[in-house]
């Protein structure tokens, strides 16, 4: 039986909605910045028409390494492929930038970068064990509402090793993990999956 995680891409949203020429959406997009190892310089070949529509999509990851696409548009599920990322470690979480990448956590708290336009997987450049956390959810959170900047958002909550339950943030420039508060009653010790929005809210589920 397959394990389905759910996840809402935030990817291109706030830079393509308005239109406009390509030119006009890779100077919104490149005005973004604070996006975790990414440069969206035009010159730099980040912007894809892709990331402009990845906003309307809810990506799906089994397990087993699935990826699938929900276009709540239609109500139709599109199989992307498989994903090959170079670790052993089964998969725990994923978050979608607004220049289609899928940052997917594993278990051991290793975090690898996935392009949404060739599934190509690459290290994300984080080092695994930041503050001890092996197990978390993630999401990326809009900076304050409406920002064209957003920033990644850990949950930590390892039900076989309560290092730190509670949620930290993932500093833009050197993708060092800092804790930002601990969970409260009832949900202290457990583990939850998170997502963001571009009002700047975070929401978690913690089954």
């Amino acid at each position: 039986m397959k394990r389905w995680f759910v996840f809402l891409a935030l990817g291109g949203a706030l830079g393509c909605s308005a239109g406009g020429s390509d030119a006009e959406r890779l100077e919104r997009l490149s005005s973004f910045g604070n996006i975790p190892g990414i440069s969206a310089d035009p010159g730099a070949g980040e912007y894809s028409e892709a990331a402009c529509d990845a906003g309307q999509y809810v990506y799906l990851m089994t397990v087993e390494r699935a990826l699938l696409r929900f276009d709540p548009r239609t109500l139709q599920t599109e199989m992307l492929g498989a994903i090959d990322c170079p670790t052993t470690a089964p998969t725990n979480s994923m978050a979608v930038d607004r220049l289609n990448n899928a940052w997917i956590g594993f278990y051991g708290g290793e975090i690898f970068r996935l392009s949404l336009d060739t599934l190509r997987c690459e290290p994300s450049g984080y080092a695994s064990g930041q503050l001890g956390w092996k197990r978390f959810g993630m999401a990326f959170v809009s900076d304050t509402a409406d920002s064209p900047s957003e920033t990644l958002y850990l949950a930590e909550g390892d039900p076989d090793q309560p290092v730190y339950a509670g949620i930290g943030k993932v500093d833009a420039a050197n993708l060092s993990l800092s804790a930002v508060g601990l969970f409260e009653n009832p949900i202290a010790g457990g583990w939850c999956e998170i997502n963001g929005r571009g009002d700047g809210r975070l929401f978690a589920f913690c089954p």
